[in-house]
């Protein structure tokens, strides 16, 4: 609790890093062991007589503290130090110690040498040493507090106002360990909290009437007009160090207390003006580090400041985010406290958060943010989006960590409804915004769609995430859902149903026809519609599939279910779906909803959008009814990623698109049907690294950025002999980004028409089996280097071959639909050519292999000047291909290096192309060699396109 000690800005030093590591971790240093007492030397004994030896030494130190030498402030240092280990020690093995401890009031000692130390003079002692002492004896109190657990010595050390003197002692805050060592104890203190010992801590002010006489009396800690917090009051001070570790021990620190239930604390955080004061800043902190956000990252984007302060930044936000909401969840819900916090967070938040999205004026006229026709235009300032970005990013972070209803009905309902006065009835809280410009307006669709309009991937991939994070919740009540239209389905159910068993008063729906029965089983082949609250209820749990969701149930019911189902195509050409909506949207979905969801699959080109994209429209669009504008999408999107899956055929890795389909059918499954948000980070790191050029330049026709990338990548790079190629590598992240987006359509279609995505590829074991020449049973014996092979089986044409200059040696070039052998983790071997070395054959039969080509990647060519030789292309193996997808490169579709370093990600795999030029005999052997290269490449290549055609014409069945 109390946010996990990262962010704010990098250490002064590593010196400065090391200490506040050293002492928030339990490390020990030169100055400062937190050692028990086991590790102490192995000649310390702990008994009576040697801690009575360590108390005379401090009552004598604190008589002559005012003229101590600098080895005397040693010897005391030392003797604090050993103090603690009797102490501790004496807790778990003698009681006698505490007793000793507390007949002499060693206590008291301990805590003079801090109060009483001389402020200046020739005796007094100089200020490095007056900060020794003051370390060591806020160490050794904490690490006294911290492991003694005897209850009766901790009422003892916590009683007569000791601990709370040291508390409101005025230290030399200046100085880092002293400001450590303070900040350390008072969390220390903290952690001992609870109904009983927190009384020790409110002390009583002095209150006088109006002759001047001292009034103040016994009382009792409930008369928060007496009674202070030194404890509290002490710790809210540094609530905005400089120092991430300070500020995380300050929000523990808080917790604890706050997690104390008893009648005098929630006076105190009732009623004292420390407390409001605390939650007022604390609101602030938290908007001024969402407006940090923006300049952080337009100063990183100019190169004026070091990259990890955006890291530091974001962190931040997330550390008082958590901090915010465990002080919500520990204070009662009926607390004022609790309120004020709402507030203050929905003041400052909104203010910064809410800023992009004003668009309109309530008169109707433009305001400063809108076209001259009143359309939305850029907001001044946000010409670039950035604003919008940050805002949207910030707004993901609090629907994702704030579980404030208020607090986040009222920023949803804001951004979401536009009616202000529906919106203030369903959260109160939207009453109290703050406008400069009380005829503004706020319009989050039209906003989203302005910037994704304007062809920013990093933006619309950012407005996703929110969108994606706001459906979701499960903080926003079912009413704004509603009132938004943007009601999940399945809540949209749960209310029906649960509307349907507490209504008692309405007519009982009509009775269906009698279902057909199955005299075999003695039971209904579906459900009829009965009158009672106990048949509609388990009609609602397990409704009838055989109807299409209509009321009644007049349809047969023997129809053919697997004939209807088949009526939702896969087809790219464009078969009509007779689920399909003309005309206007669902009543569950808005249009600028649907319309904002089609400009994102229409011109999305990360894959992560188009999953969270479809798992939205899964969640908001009532079961098989797909708007129209969306279908023609999904068709028009298809049929261009079937496309481009096809120009993979004749491509270096057709042998291995099977193998990448059933990869990417799991991995998109998995991503669609239960989306997971990536650090919040990348997406502003890619946008500084230049993602945006990855993203959504469009021209007037509906193809993808990603095929215009691909277009472009590719244009005058075409993989023919006696041109420059595009490396096998290349050829791996575009047809794996091709695999990907067309199974991630696919399945988009599926879910929606659907309702699930069979979890296993339609391709079957064919995806996982390795694309040959011959059927899987038929195939020769696998091969690799080194294995002896049957030369009277193989039409082999003898030929020469250099792998290193001058080293000419005869081979057998041999081509007979063998395969390589697989690797390990599932990765198959692929049909290949290889050479045989006929100089260690002989006249025996067998010859070893010296090298292999994969026959995908191998383009054959006649040399122009010396048509006896053949150039071939030598294409890495499927391992590089795997290698490629798990990598990552390409799946996301970042379209440079820059931004996938931003990401996190690794850059491409190390494996480059190589070429074999052989030498044959004569010109004819040549030709043949390259004409059976050729006519093995067309078959292998037929093969792979019947084993996908399961996905491109059949619809795959849902589990």
């Amino acid at each position: 609790k109390g946010g996990r000690g990262r962010g704010g800005p990098p250490a002064a030093s590593s010196t400065s890093s090391s200490f506040w590591s050293n002492l928030f971790l339990g490390r020990s240093d030169a100055d400062g062991p937190m050692a028990s007492p086991h590790e102490s030397s192995a000649s310390a004994q702990f008994t009576l007589e040697a801690l009575a030896g360590l108390h005379r030494s401090l009552v004598a130190h604190g008589r002559s503290i005012g003229s101590a030498s600098a080895g005397d402030v040693r010897h005391l240092v030392e003797t604090l130090r050993a103090m603690a280990e009797h102490m501790i020690w004496g807790d778990q093995h003698d009681p006698a110690f505490f007793e000793f401890f507390a007949e002499n009031q060693t206590l008291k000692h301990l805590v003079n040498l801090v109060l009483h130390q001389p402020g200046g003079g020739d005796g007094a002692i100089s200020r490095s040493s007056s900060v020794m002492v003051s370390k060591q004896v806020l160490q050794t109190l904490s690490i006294m507090a911290q492991n003694i657990r005897s209850e009766q010595a901790i009422y003892y050390m916590f009683s007569n106002d000791n601990v709370n003197a040291i508390i409101t002692h005025g230290f030399d805050f200046t100085d880092d360990e002293v400001m450590g060592y303070y900040i350390s104890f008072l969390k220390t203190i903290s952690l001992k909290l609870n109904r009983n010992t927190i009384q020790f801590f409110f002390q009583q002010k002095q209150k006088q009437n109006t002759l001047g006489d001292d009034v103040s009396g016994g009382g009792d800690a409930n008369d928060d007009e007496v009674y202070s917090f030194p404890l509290y009051t002490m710790a809210v001070r540094f609530f905005r160090h400089d120092e991430s570790m300070v500020r995380a021990a300050v929000r523990t620190a808080t917790l604890n207390i706050f997690a104390v239930s008893d009648p005098s604390l929630h006076n105190f955080l009732k009623n004292s003006a420390e407390v409001i004061g605390y939650v007022r800043s604390l609101g602030s902190y938290v908007g001024e580090q969402c407006s940090s956000i923006s300049a952080i990252a337009r100063a990183v984007m100019t190169g004026t400041i070091d990259p990890n302060r955006m890291d530091a930044a974001m962190e931040e936000i997330d550390d008082i985010l958590y901090y915010c909401q465990d002080v919500h969840h520990t204070i009662p819900r009926d607390h004022d406290m609790a309120g004020s916090l709402v507030a203050a967070l929905w003041e400052n938040i909104s203010n910064i958060v809410l800023r992009p999205f004003v668009v309109t004026t309530a008169k109707g006229e433009p305001s400063s943010s809108s076209g001259v026709d009143g359309s939305p235009s850029v907001p001044p300032g946000d010409e670039d989006g950035l604003e919008l970005l940050c805002s949207v990013l910030i707004l993901e972070r609090c629907f994702r960590i704030l579980h404030m209803p208020p607090l986040i009905e009222a920023l949803f309902a804001t951004l979401f409804i536009p009616s202000r006065e529906r919106a203030a009835t369903l959260a109160p809280l939207t009453l109290s915004r703050d406008d400069t410009n009380t005829d503004s307006d706020y319009d989050a669709w039209a906003t989203f769609g302005r910037f994704i309009d304007s062809g920013d991937g990093e933006i619309a991939t950012g407005i996703v995430r929110f969108l994606v994070e706001a459906v979701r919740s499960s903080v926003v009540s079912d009413e704004v859902f509603e009132a938004a239209h943007l009601l999940p389905t399945k809540r949209r159910q749960s209310k029906k149903l649960l509307n349907e068993l507490t209504s008692y008063d309405k007519p009982p729906r009509p009775l269906s026809p009698l279902p057909s029965i199955d005299k075999k089983h003695h039971r209904p082949r579906h459900h009829a519609r009965k009158a009672s609250t106990e048949a509609l209820a388990d009609m609602q749990l397990f409704p009838d599939t055989s109807n299409d969701g209509n009321d009644d149930d007049s349809g047969s019911a023997g129809e053919d279910v697997t004939a209807r189902m088949a009526q939702v195509r896969l087809n790219p050409q464009g078969d009509c779906n007779p689920l399909a909506v003309d005309g206007d949207s669902p009543p569950s979905a808005s249009q600028e909803m649907v319309t904002l969801f089609t400009k994102l699959l229409d011109t999305s080109c990360f894959m992560s959008t188009i999953h969270w994209v479809g798992w939205m429209l899964h969640q908001l669009l009532p079961p098989r009814v797909i708007p129209r504008e969306i279908l023609d999408v999904l068709e028009e999107e298809l049929a261009a990623n079937l496309a481009r899956v096809e120009s993979h055929f004749a491509g270096a890795w057709c042998d291995g698109l099977p193998l990448l389909t059933c990869r990417a059918w799991e991995a998109s499954r998995s991503r669609l049907m239960a989306p997971m948000l990536p650090d919040p980070k990348r997406h502003l790191m890619a946008f500084r690294m230049g993602g945006r050029a990855s993203s959504l330049a469009r021209s007037g026709d509906r193809t993808t950025s990603a095929v215009k990338m691909e277009r472009e990548a590719t244009a005058g790079n075409t993989i023919t002999a006696g041109s420059q190629a595009i490396t096998a590598i290349s050829a791996a992240q575009q047809a794996n980004e091709a695999v990907n987006r067309f199974v991630s359509i696919i399945q988009v279609k599926l879910l929606l028409s659907e309702g699930s995505v069979a979890s296993k590829c339609p391709l079957g074991d064919q995806g996982s089996d390795p694309v040959g020449l011959l059927p899987f049973t038929e195939r020769p014996l696998p091969i690799k280097d080194g294995s002896d092979v049957n030369l009277e089986s193989l039409e082999v044409i003898p030929c020469k071959v250099a792998f290193t200059r001058g080293a000419e040696r005869n081979v057998f070039f041999c081509s007979d639909g063998r395969h390589s052998v697989g690797v390990s983790g599932g990765v198959p071997g692929s049909a290949c050519l290889f050479l045989a070395d006929a100089e260690t054959s002989g006249s025996m039969r067998f010859a070893k292999v010296v090298a292999m080509a994969p026959l995908a990647g191998a383009e054959p060519a006649l040399d122009p000047t010396h048509p006896s030789w053949l150039h071939l292309r030598v294409r890495p193996p499927l391992s590089a291909l795997m290698m490629v997808v798990n990598d990552g490169t390409g799946s996301d579709g970042w379209a440079n290096k820059a931004s996938a370093n931003a990401l996190g990600r690794k850059r491409p795999p190390k494996l480059s192309d190589g070429r074999w030029t052989l030498a044959f005999g004569d010109d004819k052997s040549a030709k043949l060699a390259m004409e059976r290269v050729q006519k093995q490449r067309k078959d292998l290549r037929e093969n792979t396109e019947q084993v996908l055609t399961p996905l491109k014409s059949t619809k795959p069945q849902p589990e």
